[in-house]
């Protein structure tokens, strides 16, 4: 029974049945390692800031109808973070969600209609597929993954540039 409480601390599982999170509820909490989402929908702004020890984010489809969204700043300085895998069907990504996580270097967005990570940067698809959306340049570019320059071909087709998608 303590090594359940234990794991409870460290690895979190937010079961099904669950669909919001308290906001700031994981803000700047140094021991949780890894957070599993059955059904939650909405990731407030800044909700896992400053979760130094959080490596694995696993969130899955809720089953809202308008899908799940991810807040600003979401894991701002989740330095350890290395594994995120988010729903297909997540609809929305605010500004700069991954500001800060200089360890990661990819985003498994499961073969969403909205979102892919390619080389270390998120983009944003339109209703055809087509790349149109620059969304975030994740801080590994250049260094771990990827050129630490663009050219004008990998612009091609998009109409946006979120405000601090390269900051």
């Amino acid at each position: 029974e303590e090594q359940a409480v234990i794991d409870a601390v460290y690895h979190v599982h937010v079961p099904d049945g669950i669909r919001g999170l308290k906001d700031d509820l994981f803000n700047n909490n140094t021991a949780v390692e890894s957070v599993i989402l059955e059904t939650v929908e909405e990731i407030p702004a800044g909700e896992f800031a400053g979760c130094t020890a959080l490596n694995t984010f696993i969130m899955r489809s809720s089953g809202a109808a308008e899908g799940e969204s991810l807040g600003e700043n979401a894991f701002q300085n989740c330095t350890a973070l290395e594994d995120v895998s988010l729903p297909e069907t997540l609809s929305e990504i605010v500004s700069m969600p991954f500001a800060g996580c200089t360890k990661l270097q990819d985003v498994n967005f499961n073969s969403s209609p909205n979102f892919v990570c390619e080389e270390a940067i998120i983009k944003g698809k339109g209703e055809d597929g087509a790349i149109t959306r620059t969304a975030e340049c994740l801080e590994g570019r250049g260094e771990t993954v990827g050129a630490a320059r663009r050219d004008a071909d990998d612009f091609a087709g998009v109409t946006t540039i979120d405000p601090k998608a390269f900051q």
